[in-house]
């Protein structure tokens, strides 16, 4: 089955910042995503429970799932440093 990935409204913002190689990563990561957001690799967020995360490169993608609805939210695309 699979999931709709829906973008907060800063996250657009978050995402043209990023260079065109590492759009292109964070499509392929989305496109994971939506096949099966908890592929291997994705790990939880310690301090914001519910909170997912997955990677490319020295970036992080956070996201949350609704598995009733099919969907995943990415609240937050970052570079490593800065996204928690």
């Amino acid at each position: 089955m699979t999931y709709t990935v829906e973008l907060q409204p800063g996250v657009k913002r978050q995402i043209e910042r990023l260079s065109l190689p590492n759009r292109r990563r964070l499509d392929a990561v989305l496109q994971k995503l939506a096949q099966n957001p908890r592929h291997r690799g994705v790990r939880r967020v310690k301090a914001k429970p519910g909170t997912l995360r997955d990677r490319f490169g020295n970036h992080r993608v956070l996201f949350t799932v609704d598995d009733e609805r099919h969907v995943v939210t990415v609240t937050r695309v970052a570079i490593r440093d800065k996204a928690y």
